[in-house]
């Protein structure tokens, strides 16, 4: 099969992840040693990948935070300075 044809199929079923996946197995001659369960396997989770990705994006779009940030960016040596609560009776 061409692969033209089937790379701008998947693109019109809007499967972009897959159609990127295929044209990276047909860029690596590796990926021809792979059994066709898992070249499949591998294009379905980049389909998966990218979905889960645009979603989140769309999300932090809609969220319009004032201030873009990352859970790297947490610094959780900082000492707490929150007062112990103070129970009756002890």
């Amino acid at each position: 099969m061409l692969t033209e044809p089937l790379i701008k199929q998947l693109h019109q079923l809007r499967l972009s992840g897959m159609a990127a996946a295929l044209e990276q197995q047909y860029a690596f001659a590796d990926s021809s040693n792979r059994s066709f369960e898992d070249r499949l396997g591998i294009m379905i989770q980049h389909e998966f990948t990218e979905r889960a990705t645009h979603r989140l994006v769309q999300r932090l779009r809609w969220a319009k935070l004032p201030i873009p940030a990352c859970i790297e960016d947490i610094d959780t040596e900082a000492p707490r300075s929150r007062p112990r609560p103070v129970r009756s009776g002890e």
